[in-house]
């Protein structure tokens, strides 16, 4: 099925024309999936793009709502599930959506509903031919609050820091036989690189809505298993936390605080942290792994690569790349 013709659902009350200003979410502390919208669209949309334009281009996040910045912005690939759902204006140019649940919450036609964008990381970096095993990405939210990298290391498993260098992150999905992820990201980076994935919840702040939109796109289900709700300020936990107020800080330009902050020692009990080792090595089978089908994925990125290139054609006309 191709991508549906770029007439677009809603046109911007000004003739708005490249270059356009990318917006995403910026997490203070990293997270690679909001960090793949600076190293995804300049290659994409080269020469298109400019920190200092009016217009904004919205990409890879679940990012569709009230919280927009005002004025025209063009929508590719975007979610609802976060926030106030917005209303759509004549300021407010849908070029294609994550997914079915977003398109039905917008009041779009479903035919704007592609997958996320991240899928065209293909175009880029190609899959290894390594066996690095299994690896485990947390949600980044999740990563803070517990010494998530031991559990994974007793369960068998590669830690993968949600917030670190997305270079890294999309190395060693490429790299592993299985990909077990509470991170929806880590799920359509390993879908991108045909390596199998398991969902899992760490806590009740994961998303469903937007795992389930993203999943209804391919075709595949999204269930999350249950992990237990680990609380850990731990030394080891506290030394990771300083190093991810760190980076924040380098991120922010600002010099790393080195004054310390009392935190007072929270640990789950033993017995809670055994089962979430026993949880996840009970997860340590690539047979287990979801993984949609090779023709639904490659429609799918298929539609994204012709809404892309129209986006290239509709901005400059001329060819110029």
């Amino acid at each position: 099925m191709s991508s549906p013709a770029l007439a677009l659902t809603h046109s911007p009350r000004s003739n708005a024309t490249a270059p356009w200003r990318l917006h995403y979410y910026r997490d203070e502390f990293g997270n690679f999936g909001d960090d793949l919208n600076p190293w995804l669209w300049p290659r994409l949309l080269p020469r298109l793009l400019n920190d200092h334009a009016a217009p904004a281009l919205v990409g890879i996040g679940t990012i569709l709502n009230t919280n927009l910045p005002r004025g025209p912005k063009v929508i590719v690939g975007s979610g609802v599930g976060y926030g106030t759902l917005p209303k759509l204006s004549d300021e407010w140019s849908v070029h294609f959506v994550r997914g079915p649940l977003t398109a039905r919450a917008l009041g779009i036609p479903l035919s704007y509903a592609i997958t996320d964008p991240a899928h065209l990381i293909t175009q880029f970096i190609r899959p290894s031919a390594r066996n690095r095993g299994t690896c485990y990405i947390p949600h980044h939210v999740s990563a803070m609050r517990a010494d998530w990298k031991a559990v994974a290391t007793a369960a068998g498993m590669q830690y993968v820091d949600p917030a670190s260098n997305i270079l890294r992150v999309i190395d060693a999905v490429r790299s592993a036989k299985l990909v077990v992820t509470s991170a929806m990201h880590g799920a359509i980076l390993a879908e991108s690189f045909r390596v199998p994935w398991i969902r899992v919840r760490e806590y009740a702040h994961i998303n469903d809505f937007k795992w389930q939109d993203w999943g209804e796109s391919l075709g595949v289900q999204t269930q999350a298993i249950a992990l237990p709700e680990l609380h850990d300020h731990s030394a080891h936990s506290l030394r990771s936390a300083a190093e991810r107020i760190g980076r924040a800080w380098q991120r922010a330009g600002r010099l790393q605080r080195t004054t310390p902050v009392s935190i007072p020692a929270i640990c789950s009990n033993r017995d809670m942290v055994e089962r979430a080792v026993s949880v996840l090595r009970g997860l340590n089978d690539p047979s287990r792994g979801a993984l949609s089908a090779d023709c639904i994925l490659g429609d799918r990125v298929e539609q994204l690569t012709d809404a892309v290139q129209r986006l290239n054609r509709r901005l400059c006309p001329d060819g110029v790349r």
